[in-house]
């Protein structure tokens, strides 16, 4: 943890507590959020694998990221002035006070914390580190600090405020209160044993008393001095705790529990997400709409990430989706021709400011079509130097996590190339297997068939190509 007084990281920029306002605007009240998302979600393994390299805070539930439902819940708490979010050190680029492209809807106007968020901070070693920085970064005229965990996208603006009111009822000296609920299972304590045949095995050595036992949650509200405090001497003495309340408790300070929610889950395995959005639709089924939720949106914000809007709304079931693609180019003399990323012996290629893969834009298309995130030339528009010469098949992983940031994944892929010559059923197969692997699917689920203009037209005359494609997606599993 760094020195007490030390500047701090807010995305790729140094910043002393105070000064972030320089950075996202003029900060003021006297409650400020912090909203960890900074973990890297070891435990999480979607579908029994790997997670890769993505947290479950951006993981998809119900159709937007985890943390953009923590983040409207904290902004529709109204004692809650502003907030940071605090993230993985490498979700943050050298842009002052901006978080990298793939976190560049948070951003986005409209969405129901963008008023509220004061910043985004890069996130330290372990969760004590993280909400240090964060706290370091808020405005020196917030007293009250609300700690929230970004996997936490259920607790209710009311327990918000419950745990806050309780925080500053403690007294005129202070105050620290936290969410939590009573233990409800029977626990027991074991010890481990060595059996037979090896491994390892937990034999029970007594049963716990949980009538005094409270599970803690998030929110935790604490004044600010108390919290400041709490961190110098953990740093001074060598402490580490697993919440802000262990560390109040190992200064001295007292703590209030406030009585959690049950639906207040910590997304920590992949089928928590399962729960967690049964819970969103008995909510739905309860309440007819979500008023204040978000959902995405059919639009794009600027650096070509789903924008996300306000809504009351409701979460529709995902099934499936249908997207249509389609695009054109024309032959000339002087350029190779590409066709679903790879190059077709040809004396003429396709036109274009990238490498007019007419195949591979029309699929793209029809991707971002079935999504509702717009169009590829909103992404990738030929006025953008960045796309001079580009191989339009480098695109597809990129179009992959935008759909999975909006909870789809490509199940199918059914494309026409029409086109007078050349012949291209030699290289049908090949093509297959490289638009499989950029979109991350296996070749049995990409189909490209080849017709001819019969002698008629633009495309008969041997003047140009054109390509459609029928995209079906899937919600992400």
């Amino acid at each position: 943890m760094e020195p007490v007084g030390a500047a701090t990281q807010v995305c790729g920029q140094m910043q002393r507590a105070g000064e972030v306002q320089a950075v996202v605007g003029a900060a003021a009240g006297a409650v400020g959020a912090i909203v960890v998302a900074a973990g890297r979600g070891e435990r999480f393994r979607p579908g029994g694998e790997a997670s890769g390299k993505r947290p479950k805070q951006f993981w998809p539930l119900a159709g937007q990221p985890v943390l953009a439902w923590t983040l409207t819940q904290v902004a529709r708490t109204e004692a809650i002035e502003g907030l940071v979010v605090v993230v993985p050190p490498e979700y943050c680029d050298s842009r002052a006070g901006q978080s990298g492209g793939d976190l560049a809807w948070l951003w986005q106007e409209g969405t129901a914390w963008r008023e509220k968020l004061w910043g985004i901070v890069r996130g330290g070693a372990n969760r004590q580190e993280s909400v240090w920085r964060g706290l370091q970064t808020l405005p020196a005229r917030c007293r009250w600090v609300v700690v929230q965990d970004g996997v936490r996208p259920l607790a209710s603006p009311a327990l918000y405020d419950r745990v806050l009111r309780a925080a500053q009822q403690m007294g005129p000296g202070g105050g620290a209160a936290i969410a939590a609920i009573p233990v409800r299972e029977t626990l027991k304590r074991a010890t481990a044993t060595s059996p037979q045949g090896g491994g390892s095995a937990w034999r029970v050595q007594e049963t716990v008393d949980r009538s005094m036992l409270w599970a803690a949650q998030t929110p935790q509200v604490v004044f600010r001095p108390w919290l400041e405090e709490a961190f110098r001497r953990a740093q001074a003495e060598g402490w580490q705790a697993s919440d802000e309340a262990g560390l109040l408790e190992r200064a001295g300070f007292p703590v209030q529990l406030v009585e959690g929610e049950a639906a207040n889950i910590k997304i920590t395995y992949r089928q928590d997400l399962s729960v967690a959005e049964a819970l969103l639709r008995a909510e739905i089924a309860a309440e007819g709409v979500l008023p204040g939720r978000t959902e995405l949106r059919s639009a794009v914000a600027a650096g070509g990430v789903p924008a996300v809007r306000v809504a009351g709304a409701k979460v529709a079931a995902r099934r499936m989706r249908v997207g249509m693609g389609a695009d054109v180019h024309r032959l000339v003399e002087g350029r190779p021709l590409i066709l679903g990323g790879c190059a077709i012996p040809f004396d003429k290629g396709l036109a274009g400011h990238s490498d007019a893969d007419v195949l591979t834009h029309a699929i793209i298309d029809g991707c971002l079509g079935a999504a509702g995130l717009g169009d590829i030339g909103q992404h990738f528009a030929d006025t953008d130097s960045r796309w001079a010469k580009a191989r339009s098949v480098d695109w597809l992983p990129q179009v992959r996590t935008w759909l999975e940031q909006a909870g789809w994944q490509v199940e199918y892929v059914d494309a026409v190339v029409w086109a007078e010559r050349p012949k291209l059923a030699p290289y049908r197969e090949m093509i297959q297997q490289e638009l499989a692997r950029g979109l991350g699917i296996t070749p049995a689920q990409v189909s490209v068939k080849a017709k001819t203009g019969e002698g008629l037209g633009w495309v008969g005359q041997g003047e140009g190509m054109a390509a459609q494609a029928v995209v079906t997606l899937g919600p992400v599993r």
